[in-house]
């Protein structure tokens, strides 16, 4: 942290474009970016403005520089009141927080960060909030059963992304009425507390802040808590053998995907590397890896495609040769698909590639009412360990890859003759049947 002072008997100052000009004598003496702030303290008896700027830097962390002004008394009166109405102090008392930690995930510092970190930036933001640390998965579905949505309409999820989905599908098992209810009321938030953060990350990224590092910043997170805007984000339905319903917003795989995010679960003390050490594990247990596939998909139109789909499917001739070996005019969007894959994955998370390669390409957001789905065709060990290397090197190019296909679909069927083993936001489920579509419930998130 730095600290910059500025006093004098003869400061005054203006607010331009969300930038703090202290003036003395009509000349510049110090500029502060608001844009950067949350808030600010004062000491009415010595006429004094402190203001935190959290400054962004390239990987993704925010250094605070503190601003200390020391001022005469009708300009430290005006500036309180002025920077009262920039930070929206009268809307931030407002929101009724609830938080729910699991000190459990991750590096198990989700309840220290909360007091070092999460309190004194909520509190500069003139942000109330309750705080429950979670003991169990069943103490996590009371909490949310007893939640009152006329006394909170914020519930923050301080854990790992684990915590989300098993959050919102408590609340999909509630009869229509009041899941609507809900779901209408309460708006989501994340805080990174597990050892990946993959949420946490997306939505950073969607902002430009996440900058390149598999360290997703707890001060960052907490900035976009109290900076953020409201958006509503689609959530996936997974319709399991027609008796199962499973909601997902991150990722779900099948076949060596599925397997290994299962089993990085193992390796959780590595971060987000337990993924490729799981991987790295599998591919010495077998050394080829043809999942038979029977499924339907159905293609968004290309004028919905995202401008980065667009010039990585006019750069790449692997959806295009997918298109032509399983798409029929006949057919109209929808694919019938027989074949063999190493892994096929189903994500709507730009973090997924950051996860593999920081240079990689997000064509796919939070919001985005399709998902991308990857195609990994059939591997050797050798192949496999040459991509982990270059995993490990961050040097991927994951979209460029041969043994890769992306394509954006909003809806698929498939089909297995005994029961496969899947992973749906990281949770293990087995079925013979699974259908994935966009749900007409949508979360409201802050990003």
């Amino acid at each position: 942290m730095t600290m910059v002072m500025a006093e004098s008997a003869d400061l005054n100052f203006s607010i331009e474009d969300l930038s703090l000009f202290i003036k003395e004598n009509d000349k510049i003496n110090q500029e502060i970016n608001l844009k950067n702030c949350i808030g600010f303290a004062k000491e009415d008896h010595i006429f004094t403005i402190r203001i935190n700027e959290y400054v962004l830097d390239t990987r993704g962390q925010r250094e605070k520089n503190q601003h200390i002004i020391k001022l005469n008394e009708p300009v430290f009166q005006k500036l309180s009141d002025d920077l009262e109405d920039v930070f929206e102090y009268k809307k931030q008392s407002e929101r009724r927080m609830l938080i729910m930690i699991n000190p459990f995930s991750g590096k198990k510092r989700a309840l220290q960060d909360f007091n070092d970190v999460v309190i004194p930036m909520l509190n500069e933001a003139n942000i109330q909030f309750q705080s429950i640390v979670t003991k169990s998965k069943e103490h996590v579905r009371e909490i949310i059963e007893g939640i009152d949505p006329s006394k909170v309409n914020e519930l923050v999820l301080f854990g790992g992304d684990g915590l989300l989905h098993e959050a919102i599908n408590i609340v999909n098992k509630w009869e229509q009425e009041r899941k609507s209810d809900f779901l209408k009321r309460i708006t989501f938030s994340v805080l990174p507390g597990g050892s990946a953060n993959s949420i946490a990350a997306a939505l950073l990224i969607q902002r430009d802040w996440h900058g390149h590092s598999y360290k997703v910043s707890v001060e960052n997170c907490t900035f976009l808590l109290i900076r953020g805007e409201i958006r509503e984000v689609p959530v996936c339905e997974n319709h399991l053998d027609e008796t199962t319903v499973v909601l997902s917003i991150e990722k779900s795989a099948i076949g060596f995907g599925a397997v290994s995010t299962y089993q990085a679960e193992n390796y959780r003390r590595v971060g987000p590397f337990r993924y490729t050490v799981a991987a790295l594990r599998e591919i010495g247990k077998c050394p080829q890896y043809n999942m038979p596939s029977v499924m339907q998909l159905r293609e968004v139109e290309a004028d919905r495609w995202p401008d980065e789909y667009v010039e990585y499917d006019s750069k790449c001739s692997m959806p295009r040769d997918f298109r032509r070996k399983y798409r029929h005019d006949d057919d109209g969007p929808v694919m019938g698909v027989k074949d063999e894959f190493t892994t096929v994955t189903i994500h709507n998370n730009p973090a997924f590639f950051e996860t593999l390669d920081p240079d990689g390409a997000p064509f796919v957001r939070l919001e985005d009412p399709f998902v991308a789905f990857n195609f990994i065709a059939p591997t050797n060990r050798r192949q496999m360990v040459g991509h982990f290397l270059r995993v490990l090197r961050g040097h991927l190019e994951w979209t460029q890859s041969p043994l890769n296909t992306i394509i954006l679909c909003d809806w698929c069927l498939m089909k297995f003759e005994e029961p496969e083993k899947v992973t749906i936001d990281g949770e293990l489920y087995s079925c013979v049947l699974w259908e994935i579509k966009i749900s007409e419930s949508k979360l409201k998130m802050t990003m």
